[in-house]
């Protein structure tokens, strides 16, 4: 019998999976390109930089620039912690994977919860926005009926289902050229603009009213949500761990710079809503103009381009994230299957698409509908913020599990947790003044739901942390045959 020598350790060969977990998707094969579009479509530089002005100039006043840079470097201190995961995991569960290899199965279910919150009714919104403004490019009269709309709904509804179905290869490279051409033509919107009016803006910093700075910085911080969404492909992108960091990043600089230039160099001048040239976003952005007949059709295009694109891409997180839960055992087993044909999450498009279908179909039957959208955005954003922070808090635990300490992700990731902690609160104590508490009241349902969840998985008792862990490892398949210890 022949023992190892002594000082010596033993070798013992390394055994891959024959098959990858998430078996059935085309792994492994969208450029980075498609990674960049899925991770702009949810957050529609181009749209948001459009309305950003309206939404901070009357907050934040002449800081509204600074209010930008402060919410832009929280949100970046969430990406470096969102990072940290995707350059070592390969997840299409995203969040809800990362929290799972960071903390308790409890907080990676409460982050399940928020996320399929939070980029449902996103995916929801987006849809039916889509319809309104198709409606109102059909319709420039605005003599389009509710029917009207909820018909185009549903037409809009399929194409991005089909879209969906085909491949991953399609939908994210739909959601790219959407957001590309959107923002070319936000960029001719905004020079147009600036050569119709001055742009006299002033970056000091001597006269700064804080409290109202860091209230649009609150502001801001919602208009960055959604720059992690690329991590839901990330099984299906080649080299994950380069590109999809790269998307994220590339997806978060956009649109802070597209908001920033469009807070600088957009009006100056705050015209309240519903009145004169203040009624339109073409009214605001260039009230020197007597026809804003051309400038409406841009703007509406810009919006509508952008709101499929949404569409698209929150769509695919929500389909990834019920795939993922499927395989893990969270949710039936048979909602993780995918098509032979095209090698998408099949089931899981449908059934998602079920639900984010439902809060528009239902916003059009209200006889204020207007109100009803706005609704569904409103309980997107403290989601958001919920599953953002958990994430955070999540990072320490996971570099120590893996034995890869680092104090400064560690530092970053707890500011960001604090950040993301202080932006919940301020809106929920800012709602509950206004008497509308929807972040509350979402957000205690995440936790709720997320804790029922857990608890009945627990009484189940065939789900341990292992399976919600779940990622797209390498497979025998991957590797040549020398380093699987032969």
């Amino acid at each position: 019998m022949t023992t190892p020598s002594a000082g010596r350790p033993s070798r013992r060969p390394v055994v891959l999976p024959v098959a990858s977990e998430l078996a059935g998707l085309r792994r492994r094969m969208l450029p980075f390109s498609a990674a960049l579009g899925q991770s702009l479509g949810t957050s529609m530089p181009a749209s948001m930089a459009l309305v950003t002005p309206m939404a901070l100039l009357p907050v934040a006043g002449k800081d509204a620039w600074l209010s930008v840079l402060l919410g832009a470097a929280l949100m970046w201190l969430v990406r470096s912690t969102v990072v940290q995961f995707s350059q070592r995991l390969s997840a299409p569960g995203s969040l809800f994977t990362y929290a799972a290899q960071g903390r308790h199965p409890l907080v990676a279910l409460v982050v399940a919860v928020a996320m399929l919150v939070a980029y449902g009714m996103l995916a929801a919104w987006a849809l039916t926005r889509s319809a309104v403004q198709l409606s109102r490019l059909t319709a420039p009269d605005r003599s389009a009926s509710p029917t009207h709309e909820l018909v185009l709904l549903v037409v809009i509804i399929v194409v991005v289902a089909a879209g969906m179905l085909l491949g991953v290869k399609v939908s994210a490279h739909m959601t790219l050229v959407a957001e590309i051409a959107s923002i070319t033509v936000l960029v001719g919107i905004v020079a147009f603009s600036v050569a119709q009016h001055d742009t006299a803006f002033s970056l000091d910093l001597a006269a700064v009213d804080w409290s109202r700075t860091l209230a649009g910085a609150v502001v801001f911080v919602t208009v960055l949500e959604g720059f992690e969404a690329a991590a839901a492909l990330s099984a299906e992108t080649s080299r994950p761990f380069r590109n999809v960091p790269r998307a994220m990043s590339a997806s978060l600089a956009a649109m802070a710079v597209l908001c920033l230039v469009a807070v600088l160099l957009g009006p100056q001048a705050v015209v309240p809503r519903g009145t004169g040239a203040g009624s339109s976003l073409a009214g605001w952005w260039f009230p020197l103009s007597s026809d804003h007949a051309t400038a409406d059709l841009a703007i509406e295009t810009v919006r509508l381009v952008s709101f499929v694109g949404c569409a698209l891409a929150s769509w695919a997180v929500v389909s990834r994230l019920v795939f993922t839960l499927a395989r893990a055992g969270a949710f039936p087993r048979a909602w993780g299957a995918t098509s032979r044909a095209f090698r998408t999450p099949s089931t899981a498009i449908v059934l998602s698409g079920l639900a984010v279908a439902s809060p528009g179909i239902a916003a059009f039957t209200l006889s204020d509908h207007a109100s009803g959208i706005s609704a569904i955005l409103d309980s997107t954003d403290s989601g958001f913020v919920l599953m953002y922070g958990l994430v955070c808090a999540c990072l320490p635990g996971f570099l120590r599990r893996i034995d890869e300490p680092s104090p400064w992700a560690v530092l970053a990731a707890w500011t960001g947790a604090a950040g993301m902690a202080a932006v919940l609160v301020v809106e929920v104590v800012g709602e509950l003044r206004d008497g509308e508490p929807v972040g509350l009241l979402i957000a205690c349902a995440c936790v709720g739901l997320g804790v029922a969840w857990w608890a009945v998985l627990r009484r189940r008792g065939d789900l341990t942390l292992a399976q919600l862990r779940i990622n797209d490892t390498a497979t025998s398949e991957d590797v040549h045959p020398v380093s699987v210890g032969r």
